[in-house]
């Protein structure tokens, strides 16, 4: 149904006046593959995505689709679908003819065009909505006959700009869903806009983690999640717990970390005497009752308890500070006496 092209970012920049929004992006995204743009708001995701559908004009570098320079073509001429926020449907329009609006603007012939939008709604699981009109619709029907739209033209590029930003929490995963089995069926290159960690992780075969402008890291997400190259990937892609120390010794094994009440191992080399912040994930923290052995603990006492559903937070006041722990057993209460450990892999170093 759709093409498949390489897209690439060579030095793309967009600043308004002295203000640069967007610095010296490089990426590279092969054929068929799925990437996301991660940040908070204001980080330039949507600047970028923007730049690459046309819609605004970049400062500095250029893009690329299969190697052919787009940068100064209009939005019309580069091929590309792009799917909004906000749905972008016109109101007085039938579904049908909503998402035949691209092939009817260019001169596809209406036959062609009707047999590829029933087959494009058949995809969307939306075949027998043809005619109706979007105020008919959900939220999530209305997103899918945008999606439809998008898809319609055979795009060699498919943009997702927060697609599903506007939905509620059990649609936006069941959707989330469906565009990532429709990406991977029609096997089109998809660049993929949000702030949700969830999102770009479930979905994605490469994240880029981009603040203030800039590239972060670009990585898939068990690497943008086991491996942050920063302490600000390391914060921002889940959740994780702070214990300033000192690198006591270091070999090409790791090294040893000191903090109050703590003597731990990282697989991370860093010169001795060098002040560090050591970040550990909650999931990754296992508590015994009292005291125990291991290569990283830390001793406290449990502050706080909270039911989360699956998971028990457990907030456990130790003399580094307060250790955040969360686990699928229960049976801790506020007062014990408890030994936070975790493996030597699970512990980043980062400067202070």
């Amino acid at each position: 149904m759709t093409g498949a092209g390489s897209l690439a970012l060579e030095g793309l920049g967009k600043s308004y006046g002295e203000a640069p929004v967007v610095s010296g992006v490089d990426l590279v995204i092969r054929p068929g593959e799925f990437v996301t743009l991660l940040g908070p708001s204001g980080c330039g995701k949507t600047t970028i995505l923007r730049m690459v559908a046309g819609l605004v004009v970049p400062s500095t570098g250029r893009i690329l689709v299969d190697g052919a320079d787009i940068t100064q073509l209009p939005t019309h001429r580069r091929n590309m679908g792009l799917v909004f926020q906000n749905y972008a449907l016109f109101p007085h329009m039938t579904v049908a003819t909503n998402v035949g609006f691209g092939l009817e603007m260019r001169g596809v012939a209406r036959a062609e065009a009707a047999a590829r939008v029933r087959e494009v709604l058949d995809l969307v699981r939306l075949g027998d909505y043809g005619a109706r009109h979007p105020r008919q619709l959900s939220g999530g029907q209305q997103q899918r006959v945008a999606l439809a739209r998008a898809l319609v033209v055979r795009p060699a590029v498919l943009l997702l700009d927060e697609p599903l930003s506007n939905l509620d929490a059990k649609l936006r995963e069941d959707l989330r869903d469906e565009i990532r089995a429709i990406q991977e069926r029609l096997h089109i290159t998809t660049l993929f806009v949000t702030h949700d960690q969830a999102e770009a992780l479930t979905m994605s075969d490469r994240v880029v983690v981009l603040s203030a402008g800039h590239i972060e890291q670009v990585g898939t997400p068990v690497e943008i999640y086991d491996q942050p190259a920063s302490p600000f990937v390391a914060t921002f892609i889940g959740r994780v717990n702070r214990v300033n120390g000192t690198v006591l010794a270091s070999d090409a094994t790791g090294c040893t970390v000191a903090a109050p009440g703590l003597r731990g191992r990282s697989l991370r080399a860093l010169p001795a005497g060098a002040r560090v912040q050591a970040m550990i994930r909650p999931q990754r923290i296992t508590l015994s009752p009292g005291h125990a052995e291991g290569e990283n603990r830390l001793t406290g006492t449990v502050r706080r308890v909270v039911f989360a559903g699956d998971i028990v937070q457990i907030d456990v006041e130790t003399p580094a500070g307060t250790l955040t722990v969360e686990q699928s057993r229960r049976g801790l209460a506020a007062g014990d006496l408890v030994t936070a450990c975790w493996e030597a892999a699970d512990m980043m170093l980062f400067p202070p």
